[in-house]
């Protein structure tokens, strides 16, 4: 079976040898996510909120990339000290059509 590597294009990625995103069959596993911006530098700092959505639309990228929707994800793990995190993903996930063809 075939291995597809997904790259976000952050710099840390070939520093700590992860890859955003792997495909294998029909699975797809993407890595924890960091609210890092293409310069490498920590996008909305001090604003939750806008850290979780840049979180979001790395994994949205990788799974589009990979050949995934938000729609195909079945289970999601998010780490936060900010309640608003929770939310944030509920939103993102509606506004993004996730849960359309249920």
């Amino acid at each position: 079976m075939s291995r597809q590597l997904v790259s976000s294009g952050s710099p840390y990625e070939p520093r700590v040898g992860i890859s955003r995103a792997v495909r294998v069959g029909h699975h797809v596993s993407v890595a924890g996510t960091a609210p890092i911006g293409p310069d490498g530098k920590t996008v909305a700092p001090g604003d939750p909120s806008g850290q979780a959505r840049r979180c979001f639309e790395i994994i949205q990228a990788a799974l589009e990339k990979a050949g995934a929707k938000l729609s195909h994800v079945v289970r999601t793990r998010i780490c936060s000290h900010a309640s608003r995190t929770g939310r944030r993903w509920q939103q993102f996930m509606v506004s993004s059509s996730a849960t359309s063809g249920r």
